[in-house]
């Protein structure tokens, strides 16, 4: 029994240069891009890696020393982003992004975003001819209260003086709404 008890010196000791090596690869390619790795470098990458996993599984399910398990957690993870990952620079993502991914996802939804688009103008149109032909039917879009005395009877000035805000409740009714829009809006975006 006591040949398969591995003792945490012996253990690391037997593996100890596989994990530095590791180690010293994933930091060149954390500090300088994976093209700082030579070819024979780039193969050996994945087989160290797989030797730590496995030196991990070991560790855990022999019970080793808290700080061997520790670290060779953290080099595993490490190595994962190295191993797995698509490494690009921040540059090069947002311009891939800009250029390629959002055109082609905005053509995927074209047929979606060409009715919710014609909806919202047909509805702006119908709304403007049913209020052009009888202003009171604008309360009927817009609640009185929301209003705040404006229609479309409303003088330039009267329209003025609350986009200005020189005083009264209006300005902080408008200071409000312009918070409560620009937080919603926040919201669905992030949603």
């Amino acid at each position: 029994m006591e040949a398969f008890t591995l003792k945490s010196f012996e253990f690391r000791r037997e593996r100890e240069a596989s994990w530095r090596e590791l180690d010293d690869l994933v930091t060149r390619i954390e500090e300088r891009g994976i093209t700082s790795l030579r070819e024979d470098e780039l193969r050996r990458l994945p087989l160290l890696y797989r030797g730590a996993l496995s030196s991990l599984s070991v560790a855990r399910a022999i019970s080793l020393d808290k700080n061997v398990v520790t670290y060779l957690e953290s080099l595993a993870a490490r190595a994962y982003v190295c191993v797995y990952s698509t490494k690009r620079r921040w540059a090069e993502a947002v311009l891939a992004f800009v250029t390629t991914r959002f055109p082609e996802l905005v053509w995927s939804m074209r047929r979606s975003l060409w009715v919710a688009s014609s909806v919202m103008i047909l509805g702006v149109v119908v709304g403007f001819m049913m209020t052009a032909a009888d202003p009171e039917r604008f309360y009927s879009f817009v609640d009185p209260a929301m209003a705040g005395g404006r229609g479309p009877t409303s003088t330039r000035e009267e329209l003025l003086t609350v986009l200005q805000a020189t005083g009264g409740d209006e300005g902080g009714t408008l200071t409000a709404f312009a918070s409560f829009l620009f937080t919603h809006n926040a919201k669905i975006g992030m949603l």
